[in-house]
């Protein structure tokens, strides 16, 4: 469980630095495409990372700290079962499409004094999953679903859209 304090995306730029100087050296002087934005709201902050791994593959990672009592994180991650799911979507002006389910990673589900409630999502996928419409750039957006098992209520969190070609 993870109970270091540290604030996702402080680990997930740290893991993407990392990432991006491996493939540096393996690639040469050509580096990974990383689209990154978080919402940075107060109650719970939310981060997309898009990075392309070359060959029409991207890897999509979605994070989340909700901001709550290290008390009520801890009851929620308690019963059996994981309280979270993300998914990604193509942002439209009449109507947000489903794109596909991001896998949650356990190592980065936990509870800290420091962020409340954090989980952390990843999945690798042909870049053209991110091609949402037909007329160029792609607006594209995670979205984590907590339902609280001590209420049965469901909360919707999304991440700021990311502008892309895929």
């Amino acid at each position: 469980m993870f109970t270091s304090g540290i604030a996702w995306p402080r680990r997930a730029l740290g893991v993407l630095a990392a990432f991006a100087a491996v493939v540096t050296l393996m690639a040469g002087p050509a580096s990974a495409e990383v689209y990154q934005e978080c919402t940075g709201a107060t109650k719970s902050n939310v981060c997309l990372t898009i990075t392309d791994l070359g060959s029409g593959v991207v890897r999509v990672d979605i994070g989340i700290d909700y901001h709550i009592s290290l008390e009520d994180a801890r009851a929620i991650l308690a019963p059996p079962g994981d309280p979270f799911m993300a998914k990604m979507f193509g942002d439209d002006p009449s109507f947000d499409n489903f794109l596909f389910w991001v896998d949650l990673d356990p190592a980065q589900l936990g509870a800290s004094a420091e962020n409340g409630l954090s989980a952390g999502f990843s999945r690798t996928v042909p870049r053209s999953w991110l091609n949402e419409d037909w007329e160029g750039r792609d607006e594209v957006y995670g979205q984590v679903v907590l339902e609280d098992p001590r209420t049965g209520t469901i909360q919707r969190f999304n991440s700021p859209v990311i502008s892309l070609n895929a």
